[in-house]
């Protein structure tokens, strides 16, 4: 890792600093490569929004309140008309191949 000053981090580094899953030792050198690295500083700030976003949705997704039965009630009702076209399809076919004996 103490190369990381001469060159630029790759995706999973930058990915592994963003969520501090890295030691104290790594999260130095890449320090160190940040101060002078414009590029990586992009490339580190994009991935922090990314993680701050994913965890709000997360904590968002946690805290709303459960779902009820009449929401997926809701969502089968929406495929009715996919079903009743499907059976239409069905008694059209049956019809079909009665008439062609």
């Amino acid at each position: 890792m103490a190369s990381v000053i001469n060159r630029h981090l790759d995706e999973e580094e930058i990915e592994k600093y963003s969520l501090n899953s890295i030691s104290e030792a790594e999260t130095g050198h890449i320090e160190e490569h940040l101060l002078i690295c414009e590029a990586c500083r992009q490339q580190v700030a994009q991935s922090d929004l990314y993680v701050s976003s994913m965890r709000r949705a997360a904590t968002r997704l946690r805290n709303a309140p459960p779902r009820t039965r009449q929401h997926s009630w809701a969502a089968a009702t929406r495929l009715l008309p996919v079903l009743a076209a499907g059976v239409l399809v069905v008694l059209a076919a049956f019809v079909w191949f009665a008439r062609q004996r």
